[in-house]
């Protein structure tokens, strides 16, 4: 079973516009069957754990652009690349948001961070939310890890971009 038969056939079309708008920004970088098999992959995994999907084509683009621009900040290895930073805990909807919202805050467009969870829930702690918006740091629009790093899957041996970046005995862990 591919990943598109996963898919209703009335999103198809959609999430083809969404490959073909995303592979055109990643010109040179993605062929389209990388990008369109993310994209699939991506609403997918939104998809099983949606309980509204209005926005999940939306959502999906998201979901998939951050996927596509982790994988780009793991093989540059050019001076300039911005330093990246990876925030995890066990649901992603707590420690690792909050640890975000603060480096993105006081980061800027210095660095680059996302964040993931091993067993991520559904939605960001309403009182993790409020808590920040009290200092001032607005993270009620997060793009969580519903099944991925925010950007991404859960992380297992199945997020080949960041093993590359890990030493052997932190996979363990994880």
């Amino acid at each position: 079973m591919s990943v598109t038969d996963a898919v209703p056939a009335g999103k198809t079309p959609m999430l083809n516009v969404v490959a073909k708008d995303l592979q055109e920004k990643y010109r040179g970088t993605f062929g389209i069957e990388t990008v369109q098999e993310l994209v699939f992959d991506s609403y997918t995994r939104l998809a099983a754990t949606a309980t509204v999907d209005q926005w999940l084509v939306l959502g999906t683009e998201k979901f998939t652009d951050e996927r596509l621009q982790a994988m780009v900040h793991a093989e540059d290895h050019s001076p300039k690349r911005l330093p990246g930073v990876l925030f995890l805990c066990v649901h992603n909807a707590g420690r690792s948001q909050m640890a975000l919202g603060w480096f993105r805050q006081l980061a800027g467009d210095r660095a680059v961070a996302w964040s993931g969870g091993s067993h991520p829930e559904s939605d960001v702690n309403d009182d993790v939310v409020a808590a920040m918006a009290e200092v001032s740091v607005d993270i009620s629009q997060a793009f969580r890890s519903r099944g991925r790093t925010s950007s991404s899957a859960p992380l297992t041996s199945s997020s080949p971009w960041m093993w590359r970046r890990l030493p052997t005995d932190s996979r363990e862990t994880l």
